[in-house]
């Protein structure tokens, strides 16, 4: 949302009552912004039009042709979970109002009642709202430093990657990749150092990435999700991406002027061979991430397989400073 308008989806069936309402927030005085209105005329309109723009808020009629009620929010919030949803209905039902807010609209209406005054602060009040449950989410779901999904988010995204590759027999890997001093790095430069080494080392590694999904696990300590299909061989998957990662993320830097050394680790674990669900990898993972570190820098270990040395990897030399 600008300082001067207020993009709006209105996605309802009616045009008369299209007509209504933006009759009614055109007639508002004295508010500072303005307002854009887009009309969408039924459900697949609407998807279509969330997937292509940026709405402020989402006005829904609860009675569309393609459905109705409250599982018309559910379908929206799915598309659009940060967009607040302000529902409207011709339906004076306090169950039906319930509903739609426990599916996650902010507000309910019932047309007819209220005035463009009234329309306007709840507009309002439902994009505040919804923009302070966002930054809730958000610092509740991502590491603060590196902006990476934290613990609270990876099982639950991890566990629904990990269902389609069962569904369509695919061998997926979850690998960790660890700054293997990064406790030393702590102790001798002190704690905005180790910060700003895990803040650069997350930028080398998400350079080193196409599809795979990543996050936070401790200080230091990275998740990697590759996702797999049956035409690819997942060990070979996984030696080229540690061997890229390795080389990227194994390095130095200068920081406030000092020089700071860094090297990685990385275990790594496979769907269904070592795992069948994020605990079980997150474990196998793990220990091959033991074996990796016991044996010094630089070297990545699968589960159930010998240690690997990445053939090539470059040591500690000043790059990417």
């Amino acid at each position: 949302m600008s300082n001067d308008t207020i993009r709006v989806l209105y996605v309802e069936d009616d045009p008369y009552d299209v007509t209504i309402l933006q009759e009614t927030l055109r007639s508002t005085k004295g508010f500072q912004n303005e307002y854009t209105i887009d009309h969408a005329g039924d459900l697949i309109d609407g998807l279509n039009m969330v997937g292509e723009h940026h709405y402020d808020a989402i006005l829904l009629d609860l009675n569309l042709p393609e459905g109705a009620g409250e599982k018309n929010v559910k379908i929206f919030k799915k598309h659009a979970p940060q967009t607040p949803i302000i529902c409207l209905t011709s339906t004076n039902c306090d169950r039906l109002a319930m509903e739609a807010l426990r599916e996650g609209a902010q507000e309910f209406i019932v047309k007819g009642y209220g005035n463009a005054y009234v329309l306007n602060r709840i507009i309002r009040s439902s994009i505040f709202r919804q923009n302070i449950e966002n930054a809730l989410r958000n610092q509740a779901q991502f590491d603060n430093n590196t902006g990476l999904p934290n613990n609270v988010f990876l099982s639950q995204t991890v566990n629904s990657f990990i269902k389609k590759a069962e569904e369509w027999g695919h061998q997926d890997a979850m690998m960790i990749m660890s700054i293997s001093n990064f406790k030393n790095i702590y102790a001798q430069f002190g704690r905005e150092v180790a910060r700003e080494v895990g803040i650069r080392t997350v930028k080398n590694m998400r350079e080193g990435l196409r599809e795979e999904f990543a996050g936070s696990l401790n200080e230091g300590e990275f998740l990697i999700y590759v996702h797999n299909n049956a035409l690819h061989d997942i060990g070979r998957s996984i030696s080229d991406l540690s061997e890229k990662l390795i080389d990227r993320c194994s390095t130095q830097y200068s920081i406030k002027g000092r020089a700071v050394d860094v090297t990685v680790n990385i275990g790594a674990a496979v769907f269904p061979d070592t795992g069948q669900n994020y605990d079980e990898l997150l474990d196998s993972a793990y220990d091959a991430l033991f074996i990796a570190t016991s044996y010094g820098h630089s070297k990545y270990c699968m589960a159930n397989e010998e240690l690997i040395e990445p053939a090539g990897t470059r040591a500690a030399s000043g790059a990417n400073l």
